[in-house]
């Protein structure tokens, strides 16, 4: 993965394997999963979400625009999306990708109560939904995670 310099192998993400039709994927920055999952499950996540994590240096994703980038293990460009300004106040909201983009930019921000968006449980300045997705493809599914990744990303 990386951010909008466009490079190959920035960080790795792991602990995900595969990633079904419909499923959604989180990937949490230095292993930072039972922080996550308290914030937004209070420790009980869906059934079946699957959160990985990446670590490394040179992913810096901004509050005031960013991108992320998904290579496979050839270096080939699997996926990308570019993200607009996100909130600069609380509450933060994620941003909102079901429609599906990929090689375009995402600025819809996330409200409760629209395509599965909540307050997260234990943080009432976070609004989001993550783990709930609807049903595109694969890869517009982990975009959407990496999505999430870039709010927690900026707020770190």
């Amino acid at each position: 993965m990386d951010d909008s310099s466009n490079g190959t192998g920035k960080v790795n993400l792991t602990g995900i394997t595969s990633i079904a039709a419909g499923e959604s994927v989180i990937f949490t920055e230095n292993a930072a999963t039972a922080s996550f999952l308290n914030t937004w499950f209070g420790g009980t996540p869906p059934a079946g979400l699957q959160i990985g994590n990446y670590t490394g240096g040179g992913v810096g994703l901004s509050q005031t625009g960013d991108a992320v980038n998904i290579y496979d293990a050839s270096a080939v460009l699997q996926a990308n999306v570019v993200f607009g300004s996100s909130d600069a106040t609380a509450p933060f909201q994620t941003f909102d990708n079901t429609a599906a983009l990929n090689n375009a930019t995402i600025s819809t921000l996330s409200l409760v109560g629209t395509n599965g968006a909540f307050v997260a449980v234990n943080d009432s300045g976070e609004i989001g939904s993550p783990g709930v997705v609807p049903e595109p493809g694969s890869l517009a599914l982990l975009l959407g995670g990496a999505a999430l990744l870039g709010l927690r990303r900026r707020r770190n």
